[in-house]
């Protein structure tokens, strides 16, 4: 009769025979898949709309934010139109600790399943803001807060000029 090696009732040579193997396919995982808290707490840049000023022609719009999305006019028929731009994130502490806590109570496991699902990831988002334009196709007024607004004034000009705060996010 041959030996049994690595089974559970043989402790010391199933610890022997798998333990290393559980433990470099551990590092392997954690390697493959990348650290999830050093991912929560990295900084994505957004799309930099400090560019976008009144006078700025649709063509160099268009190269920074693509093509529209929409083209409507104001209740003054002034034409605007939409475009998707990209908002960076900032490091979020209280993500990176509940994956810091994660990959401890189950051993780095969270890591295998963090990477396929994209759960608890700091991800950059986009949003839609709106570009008001003269009869010459220049820029009249931005609105990045374009989702929160009930309309674009009738004239395409915001009542005040828009903070770089909400201009640029990231």
């Amino acid at each position: 009769m041959q030996p049994r090696i690595g089974v559970p009732g043989d402790t010391p040579r199933f610890i022997a025979v798998f333990w290393p193997r559980l433990a470099i396919g551990f590092a392997l995982a954690w390697l493959f898949t990348g650290c999830t808290v050093t991912q929560a707490l990295k900084t994505t840049p957004g799309t930099d709309l400090s560019s976008l000023r009144p006078g700025t022609p649709q063509s160099q719009v268009e190269a920074l934010l693509g093509a529209p999305i929409k083209e409507l006019k104001t209740r003054g028929c002034v034409p605007y139109r939409t475009y998707f731009f990209v908002e960076g994130t900032k490091p979020n502490g209280t993500l990176a600790l509940a994956n810091a806590g994660l990959d401890v109570v189950t051993i780095g496991m969270w890591e295998l399943v963090a990477a396929k699902s994209g759960s608890l990831e700091n991800r950059p988002s986009a949003q839609v803001l709106a570009v008001t334009y003269d009869d010459r196709n220049q820029v009249i007024d931005v609105f990045p807060d374009f989702n929160t607004l009930p309309e674009i004034p009738a004239d395409g000009r915001r009542a005040s000029p828009p903070s770089q705060a909400t201009a640029k996010q990231g």
